[in-house]
């Protein structure tokens, strides 16, 4: 009985130093519904949207859809004094829509063009933004993407995840790894086993709901796209990042009796 009593306390006791020396790092993926002309939708939205993302209380931010300039004033920021864009437009071709904003200094970036696509997100310059963050003298992998919305999962999303790998595994350095975005697929899709199987990174979502059972049907699925039927954003983490929250976030309606995008965004709290 002893020796168990004991073998408990020093539990408790590494658990308690884990907590006290661990730290919490905040993130938050948005697709921001920033289409150009002339299919853009309920334009003046972004004032308010610029000053709901001004008071979230987030490390960094990824972007998508940032495609117009007006977009893109909904990413600026005094508090997220350092940004990175994703590929940017050519001739007659919009930009990436990627953007990541951060607290913390950006000391590398990298980015790609996924070759692949189909429908109108062939007008887009859509790929991956790899940046580099330091966060307390400590180094963090950060990407943003956005796969194609059109086709099935066989399709161009396909050759778009075999690209992404590659960049991954081209950038990779052994840093704690972190990927935000609009993936366009679901929990059940092959392609959810490829972010987990070949680059090892936890649906950080998927991790809070195993480790949160009482949780409400709502909080479980995490439903994000317009009509909350979907979970297609996701915040993948490395194994080494646990979990501490996940939540959907920006379903208000805040804008003429709408939400400010025709997504939602998702917030997670990470110990690193």
């Amino acid at each position: 009985m002893k020796s168990f009593i004991q073998s408990s306390l020093t539990l408790l006791l590494l658990l308690t130093a884990f907590n006290i020396n661990a730290s919490e790092l905040k993130v938050m993926t948005y697709n921001i519904w920033g289409l150009p002309f002339p299919i853009a939708k309920r334009i003046k939205r972004f004032k308010v949207l610029k000053k709901i993302i001004a008071k979230q209380d987030v490390d960094f931010i990824g972007f998508q859809e940032a495609f117009t300039r007006t977009a893109l004033k909904v990413t600026k920021h005094k508090n997220f004094p350092h940004v990175a864009y994703g590929p940017k437009k050519c001739l007659l071709n919009l930009s990436s829509g990627l953007v990541l904003i951060s607290k913390y200094p950006i000391v590398k970036t990298d980015t790609i063009k996924y070759k692949e696509c189909q429908g109108w997100d062939c007008r887009a310059n859509k790929g991956v933004l790899f940046a580099q963050v330091n966060i307390k003298n400590e180094l963090i992998d950060v990407y943003v993407t956005h796969l194609n919305a059109e086709g099935e999962d066989f399709g161009p999303r396909l050759s778009q995840m075999n690209q992404l790998i590659k960049f991954v595994q081209k950038n990779s350095t052994g840093n704690k790894t972190i990927f935000l975005g609009d993936f366009n697929f679901q929990p059940s899709s092959f392609l959810h086993d490829h972010m987990t199987t070949i680059l090892g990174l936890n649906d950080s979502h998927q991790e809070y709901v195993l480790d949160n059972p009482d949780l409400s049907a709502d909080e479980r699925n995490g439903y994000t796209n317009r009509k909350l039927t979907k979970r297609i954003d996701y915040v993948w983490s490395s194994p080494e990042l646990l979990v501490n929250e996940s939540k959907v976030i920006m379903k208000e309606r805040l804008y003429k009796n709408e939400t400010l995008s025709d997504h939602k965004a998702v917030r997670t709290s990470l110990n690193y």
